[in-house]
């Protein structure tokens, strides 16, 4: 499961599976305001046990439900290409 934001089209999302534009069937989009050099707050939230993750990116926020099983997260990181971005520190949160 991939949460981001295109900067040029301005676009949220969330998206299961691969990311070839074919592989997107399980996507959630929406528009997003995200100005050149104001920068981004991202938020995810995932919850294993209602298997449903929210993004909120600059307000904007997307829902889904996961069309795979989680059982706890592995992996948490950044993805960029064709951008010079500046990235903060991860945090996260365990709430039960």
């Amino acid at each position: 499961m991939k949460c981001g934001v295109r900067l040029q089209p301005q676009t949220a999302a969330i998206i299961q599976g691969p990311y070839e534009a074919g592989d997107r069937q399980n996507s959630v989009t929406a528009k997003v305001d995200a100005p050149d050099g104001k920068g981004l707050e991202a938020v995810v939230t995932v919850d294993l046990d209602a298997q449903t993750v929210k993004y909120v990116a600059n307000g904007v926020e997307l829902n889904a439900k996961l069309t795979s099983s989680l059982s706890e997260i592995t992996h948490v990181g950044y993805l960029q290409t064709g951008a010079l971005i500046d990235v903060s520190d991860v945090k996260i949160e365990r709430r039960r």
